[in-house]
């Protein structure tokens, strides 16, 4: 049956020789796996989520079953009599419960709680096949490690584990456990923090050490099957269960290797791979391009499900489980958005196995939250096929400049995308040229229904006319002690805070530097075609007398952004550390929030917008477009109205939306972001010996009153073409370091964007 499915769908067959994609988009890495050309894909690793075949019926689609919410989830298996059973723990009473669901994932009951462990915190679990379940934690305090077995409708039973001594670099992290699985047989095993990994008698609790994965650094363990996988971010090791011997499988340990991410496991919520057996020699395993079969040993994997097509390809999402149900069923559990699901792919023959309807979207960079944004386009339009091209993958040496060509060719050429993320792009030139068509009716009525932040929308009004529109924005802001929240109003007077205090604005690579203080002052870099040489060279100048280089050299030391989610760079540590006397960086989350609210509770600290006397900018995300030549209007519409909506754009990160309805619900979650019983913290030490502890609380309506006030001051967006920003970055780090003067640079900066403006 399934070989008939295979050809069906036209299956991606992804061969060893062709696997040197960029690393895998899912987890933060750098790309993805690249298809060969003749097999649907475009053999160009910059365009993502290329469909896997063309034309022919049958596809697998997705449905998101009615599991209950609010549940974390430790195991999940299919039973021997086909039952499924998950083993979580509600979020809410903190009671640890087995669900069933004996239709294929379609409805789920109870099958009993467990008492009695109120004092129990597990690192991880799993459920056999026959039905139990185990848990297993650590005991911090006395160095022990303990698990618990659970059988629905029966008292748990706790047991020691006895973890022999063995030649380890870190022994006492060999009772630190931070996964275990079932083999098919109920074998079960456990892995410790330093990569040991150990088969337990489940009557006694005695451990018997199975391999030492300490050289390969596992932090992870799955089983499909009767086949163990120790997933590391540099390879994949694969035993037999059974006997212990270790098989070679070169395309695995290939593909881990281009995508160390997939070997990741940092987070109690899952993990971007999850593993399910099959035969004998086959497994099947998930990651966010999608659904794959591969034979132990062999030298190809067939694609099953395209992860581009609904909620496998979304970047945020994390996987927990996957089962196989039957060759036309599977159930993969995931943690997204703050919630825990259990999602149902089933096959139809009656599906076009590509969707008739392709949507062209082209963005500079990825984005965790523009896959986001796709993934829940996709699972409301199955339909339609969402085909996104990624200009600079970081990979290939492409810079900005050469993207940007490769992309107007298209253009000129008709060949256009249908929504453009306008980030990073000449906005004002394409607006210039007639490359994007008026929105201002799709703002409008979204004005009507959620309402914006005006100030932000106002910015991109042009007589009644709207080109491009951002999704998010965010703001930097400038403080420490109340003076230096006053110098903060302008970069000069940053700089003369600085150096009357005789303190440092902080240690920083030039460019590093110049990247956090560039949205302070760019906003009036460029009007038009023209640049404004006064405001760069000011730039230039107070930069200069805030740099101060770092002992380790002149290194970069950051970008503000972490697996392509932006994150706040505001360095408030840095300031009750001692080791600055002026802070300044960007607020993009609610997370940031509550951190400067920790901070403002140790006294004499406060912050306010950078740079307000110089101009009040905020820093614009998402800016989308629909070109003017667009055969697929309300698609692209449909699109951008999951881009700048309420559902996506309340999810805390990559900066506050600019719809209002999301924003009130982003504050409602800030505000009871931790539970009773949390006790969340940040502890920071120094080299020399300076420590520093933070309580972190959920923000208050005070707090979220001055933030909101923030937001609504800055009313002019940063400038954000990328090929100026990197042109001014360049000359701008050797002015700082002291390799050219002020004047050459900004000199070379004029010369060198007055050339691409001309263009």
């Amino acid at each position: 049956m399934r070989k008939k499915i295979l050809s069906a769908l036209l299956a991606v067959v992804v061969a060893f020789a062709g696997l040197c994609g960029c690393g895998d988009p899912a987890v933060g890495g750098a790309g993805g796996t690249e298809y060969p050309a003749e097999a649907g894909g475009t053999g160009n690793s910059a365009e993502v989520g290329k469909a896997s075949g063309s034309g022919g019926m049958g596809r697998f689609l997705e449905q998101e079953t009615s599991f209950p919410e609010n549940m974390m989830i430790f195991g999940m298996e299919k039973l021997e009599d086909g039952t499924v059973r998950v083993l979580g723990q509600s979020e809410e009473s903190g009671q640890y419960v087995f669900y069933d669901s004996a239709d294929d994932g379609d409805s789920w009951v109870s099958a009993g709680e467990v008492s009695g462990l109120s004092d129990f915190f597990p690192e991880a679990g799993a459920v056999s096949s026959d039905g139990s379940g185990v848990l297993v934690m650590t005991h911090y305090k006395d160095e022990t490690a303990e698990m618990v077995i659970l059988d629905p409708g029966q008292e748990a039973r706790r047991v020691m584990l006895t973890i022999p001594e063995v030649s380890a670099s870190r022994p006492e992290n060999l009772k630190v456990i931070v996964a275990c699985a079932f083999d098919a047989e109920g074998r079960f095993f456990i892995e410790s923090l330093n990569s040991h990994i150990f088969q337990v008698d489940l009557s006694t609790g005695e451990c018997r050490e199975f391999s030492d994965m300490e050289e390969s650094y596992s932090r992870n363990i799955g089983i499909a099957g009767n086949w163990l996988f120790a997933l590391s971010g540099g390879g994949v090791a694969i035993f037999n269960s059974e006997d212990g011997s270790q098989v070679e499988d070169a395309f695995l340990n290939d593909l881990f290797a281009k995508n160390p991410a997939l070997g990741e496991k940092n987070t109690d919520f899952g993990a971007g791979f999850a593993l399910a057996g099959g035969t004998a020699d086959e497994i099947f395993y998930v990651t966010h391009e999608g659904l794959f079969v591969h034979s132990i040993g062999g030298s190809v994997a067939e694609q099953l499900i395209d992860g581009a097509l609904n909620t496998m390809g979304n970047t945020s999402a994390l996987f927990y489980h996957l089962v196989m149900l039957d060759e036309e069923n599977f159930l993969v559990s995931v943690h997204l958005n703050r919630k825990t699901t259990v999602l149902k792919y089933t096959y139809d023959s009656s599906a076009s196995a590509v969707p008739e309807t392709e949507l062209k979207v082209y963005a500079l960079n990825d984005s965790n939250y523009l896959r986001q944004v796709m993934s829940d386009y996709q699972k409301k339009h199955q339909d339609v096929y969402v085909n996104l091209t990624i200009g600079m993958s970081g990979d290939d040496g492409v810079t900005a400049e050469d993207a940007i060509r490769a992309l107007n060719t298209d253009i000129l050429a008709g060949n256009g995308p249908d929504v453009l993320i306008l980030d990073g792009l000449p906005m004002d030139s394409y607006i210039e040229k007639g490359v994007l068509a008026d929105i201002a009716s799709l703002i409008q009525e979204m004005r009507e229904s959620d309402g914006f932040f005006e100030n932000v929308a106002a910015a991109y009004e042009k007589d009644g006319a709207v080109y491009g529109f951002p999704a998010k924005f965010y703001v930097m802001l400038a403080g420490g002690t109340a003076e230096a929240t006053a110098a903060g109003a302008s970069l000069q007077k940053m700089a003369d805070y600085v150096e009357a205090s005789g303190g440092t604005y902080g240690q920083s690579g030039a460019k590093s530097l110049l990247q956090e203080l560039y949205p302070v002052s760019s906003a009036g870099f460029l009007s038009g075609n023209k640049l404004n040489e006064d405001k760069i060279k000011q730039f230039l100048i107070q930069s200069k007398r805030l740099y101060t280089p770092t002992e380790y050299g002149d290194v970069e030391l950051y970008d503000g952004g972490m697996a392509d989610e932006l994150v706040g760079t505001y360095g408030t540590v840095s300031i009750l550390m001692g080791e600055s006397c002026i802070s300044c960086g960007s607020i993009a989350s609610m997370n940031g929030l509550v951190l400067e609210a920790a901070a403002s509770a140790q006294g004499g600290f406060d912050y306010g917008l950078a740079g307000r006397e110089d101009s009040k900018s905020f820093v614009p995300y998402q800016i989308a477009g629909i070109g003017s030549g667009t055969a697929n209007r309300d698609a692209a519409e449909d699109f951008l109205r999951a881009l700048f909506g309420k559902d996506c754009g309340s999810i805390d990160g990559n900066g506050f939306p600019v719809n209002r309805s999301a924003y009130e619900a982003l504050c409602e979650y800030g505000m009871n972001m931790f539970g009773e019983t949390d006790e969340p913290g940040v502890s920071v030490s120094s080299t020399d010996g300076t420590s520093l502890s933070l309580e972190m609380k959920n923000a208050t309506e005070e707090q979220i009153a001055k933030l909101t006030g923030i937001l609504e001051e800055a009313d002019t967006p940063a400038q954000t073409d990328k090929v100026i920003e990197d042109i001014i970055m360049e000359y701008g780090e050797s002015a700082l370091r002291g390799d050219i003067g002020v004047d050459e640079a900004v000199l070379a900066i004029l010369q060198k964007c007055n050339l691409y403006l001309a263009e």
